[in-house]
């Protein structure tokens, strides 16, 4: 009896592992750029496609720019762009349909770096 009790609490402790390994990255990742002319607001949200899909995750980049002169405030943009992603959890790497871009993850700082841009998770 203890050896079922044992192995059904293993069984259920490994189903959870494995479902928040799978949205280890999933989340809000944020960053802020600023210069002497403008400041940059970039989001990054990571969702799995599906459940059954594995490793794979929808990307929205949201992006808006406010310039700081009040003459050149028309200029203030705002982006969104959609793109799907496989990862890899051997190497922390996702790649896109986009081969200048590649997602690199680091779990124990909970940031994405893209091409030298770090993210941080807030999310």
């Amino acid at each position: 009896m203890k050896t079922a009790c044992f192995f059904v609490i293993m069984l259920i402790f490994s189903c959870t592992l494995v479902t928040r390994n799978k949205n280890e990255i999933a989340g809000t990742y944020a960053r802020i750029a600023e210069n002497e002319i403008y400041i940059l607001h970039d989001t990054l949200i990571l969702s799995p496609v599906s459940k059954q899909a594995n490793h794979e995750y929808r990307i929205i980049q949201r992006s808006q720019t406010n310039f700081k002169n009040p003459t050149e405030q028309k200029f203030n943009k705002r982006a969104k762009h959609f793109i799907n992603g496989t990862y890899d959890p051997q190497t922390g790497i996702m790649k896109t349909d986009d081969p200048g871009r590649l997602y690199s993850f680091d779990p124990k700082e909970t940031t994405i770096t893209i091409n030298e841009i770090i993210y941080r998770k807030i999310k």
